[in-house]
């Protein structure tokens, strides 16, 4: 177990200073439940002080072969909840804004076989882009909503590209993850991202980063909140150039290809899942 040193005392205090404690933790919400994790809402108090967390817990899991043979050779965590920690640690030191990592541990129960967790302070009163879209697409129409569209997606090209720079990809980049928060008179929008269960570091891989990142950002902020000329601004922003050459002529197109693709494979996923027979 490891653990954030501006949280230890308070983690002690309420009696969550090891793994078995935090595994075995009962109570709080749940605001996600699947049949490998289980997140829930919890609200810590100390003295006068009161704060909330969300933790997340890893039922059993083996990680795949690969995985788990590289995580050896590269002395990285196994676990998800480890893992992702450390993925938090590594976004945030490259500047990128993040719910702060509090905790995480991880148990062995047999060869590359881990129960592991994940605490993360919550970053109230953020909230996601997608939700944004989906409950107040109003804030986004007329003059003074096409302002505010053009901030954020600044703020996405901009934190895409420190991303990118800094040898980290983020492999569920949208609007579900990216969080939208009060900022201040100069800069209205704050910008965080959440859940790092997947990231990628190969190098070698940069140049197809971009397109599949783009593509998932482009599918996730659909018409009519967004536009055509919405999602070409935050392509050119990436760059910092119009699209003028035939090379970004022809990766704006691969881009939009690869989002309509998306697209179609959520639809199928949604569709098998509406058909399967309940449990």
């Amino acid at each position: 177990m490891i653990v954030n040193r501006e949280y230890r005392s308070l983690l002690e205090a309420v009696g969550l200073s090891d793994f078995d404690r935090v595994y075995g933790f009962q109570g709080g919400e749940t605001v996600k439940e699947i049949r490998e994790r289980r997140i829930c809402r919890i609200e810590l108090s100390s003295g006068n002080e009161s704060r909330v967390f969300f933790l997340k817990r890893h039922k059993a899991e083996r990680p795949p072969i690969w995985s788990g043979i590289k995580g050896l050779l590269l002395f990285r965590n196994a676990s998800s909840g480890m893992t992702e920690f450390q993925n938090i640690c590594d976004f945030r030191g490259a500047g990128i804004a993040t719910a702060a990592p509090v905790a995480a541990g991880e148990r062995r129960i047999s060869p590359l076989c881990y129960e592991s967790f994940l605490i993360t302070e919550s970053m109230e009163p953020f909230v996601s882009l997608e939700r944004l879209i989906q409950c107040h697409p109003e804030r986004f129409e007329g003059n003074g909503g096409q302002a505010d569209k053009n901030l954020i997606l600044r703020a996405i090209a901009d934190l895409m590209r420190v991303m990118h720079d800094a040898g980290l990809n983020h492999l569920d980049f949208n609007a579900d993850h990216l969080m939208v928060g009060p900022g201040e008179e100069e800069d209205p929008f704050r910008l965080a991202l959440l859940d790092f269960q997947r990231v990628d570091r190969r190098k070698w891989m940069k140049g197809r980063w971009f397109i599949k990142t783009m593509a998932e950002t482009f599918y996730t902020l659909p018409d009519p909140v967004f536009t055509e000329t919405d999602r070409r601004f935050l392509f050119e922003r990436y760059h910092d150039r119009p699209v003028k050459s035939l090379w970004d002529r022809f990766a704006l197109k691969w881009v939009i290809r690869k989002a309509k693709r998306i697209g179609r494979h959520t639809e199928k996923i949604i569709a098998r899942k509406n058909a399967a027979p309940l449990q």
